[in-house]
């Protein structure tokens, strides 16, 4: 079974061909990655937001390669619903037929554990700087209200670094739950 998705601006359209023993993604100009399902390692989706665009991802990881089915969303320039229909419906089928072939896999949700690990590092280290120079210019004469914007500094990336600890459990679902929940 032959799928199509356009991407939403981050590259050409992508097509994703299921067959019985494996999944193959064309990336335009006649380039291909294909993965069989029994080589797969992990299933990952995740979900990133900013002021002007939502990116999602299902990654398929497996020996040697990832195959990512992505897909942006421009909040800027408005939703296009027909294109995120597609790719839930890509995302749906595929998932379908991976948990065919491999009941046993679930899919994690969220960052890998390296990105999620730099990620933290980002607001541990101006925490741990911030709280370090509040308190050292508390007991300075005249500089406590530097003092106190560092440990304002310091203790609002504390709860950023909190909020993004690479230690916290993923969650995640079987497959075959996943696909139902894209395709409805």
């Amino acid at each position: 079974m032959d799928l199509s998705y356009e991407r939403g601006g981050i590259g050409p359209a992508l097509v994703v061909s299921l067959q019985d023993d494996r999944i193959r993604v064309y990336t335009g100009r006649k380039r291909s990655r294909e993965l069989l399902f029994e080589d797969i390692r992990a299933l990952r989706y995740v979900a990133t937001e900013s002021p002007q665009r939502s990116d999602y991802t299902l990654l398929i990881e497996g020996k040697g390669r990832t195959i990512a089915l992505n897909f942006m969303k421009n909040r800027i320039a408005g939703a296009d619903p027909v294109r995120e229909a597609a790719f839930n419906h890509v995302v749906s089928k595929t998932l379908a037929a991976i948990a065919a072939a491999r009941p046993e896999l679930e899919v994690c949700s969220g960052r890998a554990p390296l990105g999620a690990a730099l990620i933290f590092l980002c607001f541990v280290i101006p925490a741990a700087l911030g709280m370090t120079m509040g308190i050292m210019l508390l007991g300075e004469r005249g500089a406590r209200q530097i003092g106190l914007a560092a440990l304002g500094i310091g203790i609002v990336s504390l709860v950023f670094a909190w909020r993004a600890r690479p230690w916290k459990p993923s969650e995640s679902m079987p497959a075959a739950r996943l696909a139902e929940m894209f395709e409805s």
